[in-house]
């Protein structure tokens, strides 16, 4: 169909969660083509229309819009497209792929590093003639392992932003008897630290009951 790839672009939503649900039905849709696509089955207007549309849903600040666009790379139909117009899928996807600023998230970092290895790892030279054609200035292109956030240590709970520590795992025991530590209630009859202070109920008031006022 001509417009797949553009019923994302030309969509009027601006709710990520509906674009989210749209993409994960048109990856549905090309996972269950029938036979290997060719350009008769999947025109080249509609292969520039999707590319355009997943680069947009790949920069855009929601992460989890960002998540399912990338990782429409893990369908099979999907790289034997990127394979059938490689050098127009690149040159479409790779300025929202390499950027000078990576996004904040962690999962969408590592999954931009996947999309761009397995481009790459289709045909070496091709890439790197489509990344010079995209980048004349000779910016940094391809995935570069040093970029990528060091792996998260199993065990030690969630890390905070920035250059913050992990979290405290705070005490072992949280019975009330821990709580309490080594303090103890005083004695019967004791005072407490200010002068005077009884811990005792003092003795009933011997004075006879006021009699309730009179009605009217």
């Amino acid at each position: 169909d001509d417009s797949l790839g553009g019923q994302i672009l030309g969509t009027k939503s601006k709710n990520p969660p509906n674009l989210v649900f749209f993409l994960h039905e048109i990856d549905t849709y090309i996972g269950v083509l029938p036979g290997p696509l060719t350009t008769k089955s999947f025109p080249s207007a509609s292969a520039a229309k999707l590319c355009y549309s997943l680069g947009a849903c790949i920069s855009s600040d929601h992460s989890r819009l960002s998540e399912r666009a990338l990782s429409f790379m893990k369908n099979s139909k999907f790289e034997s497209l990127i394979h059938l117009y490689y050098e127009q899928s690149l040159k479409i996807l790779l300025p929202h792929l390499v950027k000078s600023e990576l996004p904040w998230n962690p999962t969408v970092r590592k999954m931009m590093y996947v999309f761009l290895k397995k481009c790459q790892d289709f045909d070496e030279e091709r890439f790197l003639n489509c990344s010079i054609k995209c980048f004349p200035t000779g910016e940094s292109f391809g995935p570069d392992t040093a970029s990528l956030p060091p792996p998260r240590p199993k065990g030690k709970g969630t890390l905070k932003l920035g250059n913050a520590q992990p979290e405290d795992e705070g005490p072992k025991d949280f019975t009330i008897k821990a709580a309490m530590g080594q303090w103890k209630p005083p004695p019967t009859g004791s005072k407490g630290p200010v002068s005077g202070y009884q811990t005792t109920m003092p003795p009933p008031s011997n004075r006879a009951p006021r009699p309730p006022p009179p009605l009217g």
